[in-house]
């Protein structure tokens, strides 16, 4: 049986570094990428089971790349999650509003953030079903 997927962006080496190793043990990691413009194009080439995204990074930003996956036709049923810093409604309303499959606030505290990364994987590459 295949490994799920999963293609990251931050543009925070020490998050990016530390997602890609705490996923890499459950799961096939297919890319780690610094900006938004890198995410898009690796989404388009890869295909990965589920995307997680931060919201501020140079080039596109993750609320730009999650409306150009949700109008592809080939990304659109693609889970994207936006881990970011902003606790702002109007950051979670539209993203929400643009189709992301779950917005996770970045905890602060380290083991508290290995914990929420943890559950997202299981939850989003393990329990749930994608369509066909």
């Amino acid at each position: 049986m295949t490994r799920p997927t999963i293609l990251l962006a931050d543009d925070h080496t020490i998050v990016l570094e530390g997602l890609a190793g705490l996923l890499r043990t459950e799961f096939s990691l297919v890319g780690a990428v610094p900006d938004g413009d890198r995410l898009l194009a690796e989404a388009q080439r890869l295909r990965p089971d589920v995307i997680v995204t931060d919201m501020t990074m140079p080039g596109l930003s993750g609320i730009e790349v999650l409306r150009r996956i949700k109008a592809d036709e080939y990304l659109r049923s693609t889970p994207v999650v936006m881990l970011t810093s902003s606790r702002e409604d109007q950051d979670v309303a539209a993203t929400y509003e643009l189709g992301v499959n779950s917005y996770i606030v970045k905890p602060v505290e380290f083991e508290d953030f290995v914990e929420a990364v943890s559950k997202l994987g299981l939850y989003w590459l393990v329990l749930n079903q994608p369509p066909g």
